[in-house]
């Protein structure tokens, strides 16, 4: 079987990112990181589909509707 590693300008479905919170590596300077990741995210989901993996309830209060349009949340625990 051969297997292929898509190119970066390939065509993707979604974007996934995990959420950073206080139980990552992000923990010391979570507010920043929060309104980096908030920002990438909004760029992101723009123009296309981005799937957002938390162990939060309530990440979707950081996005506006138009964005949220785009945006699909799993929560989860993850490490």
């Amino acid at each position: 079987m051969k297997r292929v590693l898509p190119a970066e300008w390939e065509y993707q479905d979604a974007i996934i990112i995990a959420w950073p919170n206080q139980f990552t590596d992000w923990k010391n300077n979570l507010p920043d990181v929060l309104k980096t990741y908030t920002e990438v995210a909004n760029h992101i989901s723009q123009t296309q589909l981005l799937i957002i993996l938390s162990n939060q309830t309530n990440i979707k209060q950081f996005f506006n509707p138009e964005n949220l349009k785009n945006i699909i949340t799993i929560q989860s625990d993850y490490n």
